[in-house]
């Protein structure tokens, strides 16, 4: 007996704090209802102290207790929100609670609220922290972007939207990691961005930033420097490439034209070689016939008789 006693005894405890919780939301419904009447009156309210009571419970039995402190903060078009949201209900009154009327703003619009459902509160900080231009960039980019756009301030929001509006995100590339570098050093990192948006179009220059941002956010490391050393070797090497390209056919036609002009000129030198000889011996047969017979018999030798 005395075992079977406390599972009895436990279920009702359970059902006494279940009957304690629900006086008690009842009671803080009554009270936030008495509270919205106070500040707008029964005709903006649109309906008695006990009907809206009553709705008011149920909005925080669906999406929990702080639905009271939402309503209390933007009226009952935070059940409205949260009803419209379904299962992201509970977010939309815990969004309101701590940003009032300014999340109720943003929630009203579908797209606010269909980010705000995708990506949860840390895209509602970024759109209520940049107001008006944070939608595109957060639809375009997603996750990175938010990341992204909750650690800047105003400004570096602005120049972000811009970049991406404008097409020099896309130009740029590798859109993500660059998202990832802003997400994690802020406006600095951004500033740095803006100002070299034309040489991180470069592969080699954004391959280099990406791989270690800080000394170039700090300044103590110049894009310059990083990519000046391969592009004059590239240059040299692409000179020197076009160089004997260009200069290979003009080579071999070169030497296939000395070629064929040695071919062409060995046969008639061959023959003026030979008729030069030619003629030369004629020459010294001519010379040797006229030439004066000696008799080389005696000392002093005389012409020999004709």
């Amino acid at each position: 007996m005395r075992f079977r006693a406390i599972p009895i005894l436990t279920v009702i405890a359970c059902l006494a704090l279940g009957s304690t919780a629900r006086a008690d939301r009842t009671k803080a419904a009554r009270e936030a209802a008495e509270y919205l009447l106070k500040k707008f009156g029964a005709k903006a309210a649109g309906e008695g102290a006990e009907q809206l009571s009553i709705r008011i419970a149920g909005a925080a039995s669906r999406h929990g207790d702080d639905a009271i402190h939402a309503v209390r903060a933007v009226g009952t078009k935070a059940i409205t929100l949260a009803d419209d949201a379904g299962e992201h209900g509970p977010k939309v009154m815990r969004l309101l609670v701590r940003h009032g009327d300014e999340a109720a703003e943003l929630l009203s619009r579908p797209q606010g609220m269909r980010l705000f459902a995708q990506f949860g509160d840390d895209a509602a900080e970024a759109l209520l922290r940049h107001k008006g231009i944070a939608e595109p960039v957060l639809e375009q980019f997603g996750t990175p972007a938010v990341r992204a756009m909750k650690a800047i301030g105003p400004q570096s929001g602005r120049r972000l939207a811009m970049l991406a509006d404008g097409g020099e995100l896309a130009a740029i590339g590798r859109t993500p990691e660059l998202m990832g570098v802003i997400a994690r050093y802020g406006d600095k990192a951004m500033n740095f961005i803006w100002e070299h948006k034309k040489e991180l179009a470069s592969a080699a220059v954004l391959t280099a930033f990406l791989n270690d941002p800080v000394p170039f956010i700090d300044g103590t490391k110049e894009l310059a420097m990083t990519v000046a050393v391969p592009v004059v070797s590239g240059t040299v090497q692409v000179a020197d490439s076009v160089a004997r390209e260009a200069i290979a056919p003009v080579a071999a036609a070169t030497g296939k034209a000395i070629e064929e002009t040695a071919h062409a000129s060995a046969r008639p030198l061959a023959m003026l070689l030979v008729a030069a000889g030619g003629m030369g011996l004629v020459t010294l047969a001519v010379r040797l016939a006229a030439w004066p017979k000696r008799d080389f018999s005696k000392g002093n030798p005389s012409p020999a008789p004709e």
